[in-house]
């Protein structure tokens, strides 16, 4: 369900196919934590251990020291590197399949993990944490890494119990606003949540959506926007743009294939999502995250 490494020259290569991926990860000065920005199959926690160092993402570039947290959502473009003599960092790659729709436990943690990926695909990464929290998520997290190197027979459950765990704390944390509600832990809310994550490309209406969450229209906007902090068009919006940024960076697909690919009705609403969410048109974005930052040398973690 898991793997780990744990490197002085950064480098990690763990399973794609696990359905959680956790790494210790060590970053250099000069050398940044992927060869270019990138994206994972799955979410990433990443909480600085020891030292500095700094992440970007489309949106901007922000430093960050021991005891903070990022996170990022699958498909979200990031990179990050070291600012001083020594940089460590646990990374806790998540993957949405290891929830389960029919679990009343998972259903909780998928709403706060929505909420989670919303405010990120915003800007909003990092996630200030309580001294109390940083203390417990740090020991969770290094638990984690524990059990995955000895592999003891039901490690897979604790992992994902420790995962679990990770997301309800942090989503618990002032900073980050998540406000629990009845509406939050609809079966049908959630089965929609699943369903837009699972294939953002597909055709959305308000009506359909809020038929498959078993609800009125009026009840159905209310209740994502209170779960999510968005509606439904932004939500579906921002999830089609973290597709679209994953295919513009690491493949030759031609633009306008990438649009109709991800889900786009048409290139000038493709136009105006990347605008607001990049600040470029997307063969500018893609120009702009194809050519490595100059000066840096890479040291890859990938999935």
């Amino acid at each position: 369900m898991v793997g780990q490494r744990s490197s002085s020259s950064g480098r990690g290569h763990p399973s794609s196919r696990r359905p959680q991926t956790l790494l210790a990860v060590e970053l250099h000065p000069g050398e940044r934590g992927e060869e270019a920005p990138h994206a994972h199959a799955a979410n990433e926690f990443f909480l600085c251990t020891a030292g500095e160092g700094a992440h970007r993402t489309h949106l901007g570039e922000y430093g960050f020291s021991a005891g903070e947290l990022s996170f990022f959502p699958r498909g979200q473009l990031h990179e990050h590197w070291a600012a001083g003599p020594v940089c460590a960092a646990i990374s806790v790659r998540f993957r949405d399949a290891a929830l389960v729709p029919e679990s009343e436990v998972d259903r909780q943690a998928h709403v706060r993990l929505m909420f989670l990926k919303r405010r990120s695909f915003v800007g909003r990464n990092r996630i200030a944490l309580t001294a109390p929290a940083r203390r417990e998520l740090e020991r969770h997290f290094r638990e984690a890494v524990s059990e995955d190197a000895k592999r003891v027979s039901g490690y897979k459950c604790l992992l994902k119990g420790i995962a679990l765990q990770a997301i309800i704390l942090i989503a618990r944390e002032p900073d980050v606003g998540f406000v629990a509600s009845r509406r939050d832990r609809a079966a049908g809310l959630v089965r929609v949540l699943e369903a837009l994550d699972e294939d953002p490309a597909r055709p959305v209406t308000v009506a359909a959506m809020a038929k498959l969450a078993g609800m009125s229209r009026s009840h159905f906007h209310a209740a994502f926007k209170q779960a999510t902090g968005a509606t439904l068009l932004d939500h579906v919006a921002r999830l089609r743009f973290g597709s679209a940024t994953h295919l513009l960076s690491s493949s030759a697909t031609p633009v306008v294939d990438v649009c109709y690919q991800c889900g786009f009705p048409s290139m000038s609403r493709f136009y105006d999502v990347f605008k607001r969410f990049a600040g470029v048109p997307p063969a500018a974005f893609r120009r702009r995250t194809a050519q490595p930052a100059a000066g840096w040398r890479g040291a890859r973690i990938a999935d």
